[in-house]
């Protein structure tokens, strides 16, 4: 079980992720952390996206690719860039 965000809210729930498509979100300076990289966690089950209540800080992005577990594919776009979203990882 995985604690989530509930899509639209701010309620919490355990969810079963077993089955879904796991995005690992590099974020710089995002709202909540502005002086940290953040690495968040999603998790895509067929029409819906579920954003995990953890995360890790880095302060910088190389630290932060470090926290990317090993086998990861980058999907970064070098030149679409959209603020804070830095990258992600399936």
């Amino acid at each position: 079980m995985t604690r989530v965000i509930l899509e639209g809210s701010n309620r919490i729930e355990d969810l079963d992720m077993s089955e879904g498509l796991s995005v690992l979100t590099i974020y710089e300076r995002p709202l909540d952390f502005p002086r940290h990289y953040v690495v968040r966690e999603s998790t895509v089950l067929k029409d819906k996206v579920y954003s995990h209540v953890d995360y890790q800080l880095a302060n910088t992005l190389e630290e932060a690719r470090r926290l990317i577990p090993p086998g990861r594919f980058c999907l970064e776009e070098p030149n679409i860039r959209k603020l804070p979203a830095v990258e992600s990882w399936i």
